[in-house]
């Protein structure tokens, strides 16, 4: 009788089985990747001519690409100009409950530290749900500075001081423009 040496028998059904798999496999990942690539579309960038049509033939939305602040703790928005685009803000709770974020920009925060955020140095905007200010004036919504949305107030304060010399000269075109910014308010859904 002959022995049978299972070792060099050739492959086995479970190396086959490893082998299709593993072909199937780099196939169905070689045919996501070239279908992909296909249906990408051109990263070629067309300049405006002038002698083409100012109509849109595209059906597509336009995407609004402006810059917000996000105050999701206030649950608004502002849609930021370009001279305010670097606004930041903290909030703070008040001991009544209502909430207040306070603006400065990172322009101001790097000319000197102390007119960060904090130092609301671009004024604050308070959120409440009374219909009166702190001094017992009824609030009336102008758009400018006072808002309602839903049951919430939002009232804006002009800043008491200055929080630098080193921002006296930009401060006024700087909260000019914050303030235009400020009209765009808006709820954060």
């Amino acid at each position: 009788m002959h022995k049978i040496d299972h070792k060099n028998t050739g492959f086995g059904v479970v190396e086959i089985i490893i082998a299709v798999v593993v072909v199937l496999v780099v196939g169905l990942i070689s045919w996501r990747l070239y279908d992909a690539s296909k249906n990408k579309p051109s990263a070629s960038i067309q300049q405006p001519n002038s002698n083409q049509s100012n109509e849109q033939t595209s059906n597509n939305t336009p995407t609004d690409t402006a810059t917000y602040l996000d105050i999701k703790q206030l649950g608004v928005k502002i849609k930021l100009n370009d001279q305010v685009k670097d606004a930041t803000f903290v909030t703070r709770t008040l001991d009544d409950g209502s909430l207040v974020a306070y603006f400065s920009t990172q322009s101001f925060a790097s000319l000197d530290p102390a007119c960060d955020a904090t130092s609301g140095q671009l004024g604050a905007l308070e959120r409440t749900t009374t219909s009166t200010d702190r001094l017992g004036n009824q609030l009336i919504p102008d758009g400018q500075r006072v808002f309602k949305f839903e049951n919430y107030y939002y009232i804006y304060t002009t800043p008491q001081a200055l929080c630098s010399e080193k921002v006296r000269s930009i401060v006024d075109s700087t909260m000019s423009a914050f303030q235009e910014s400020l009209k765009t308010l808006q709820l954060d859904k």
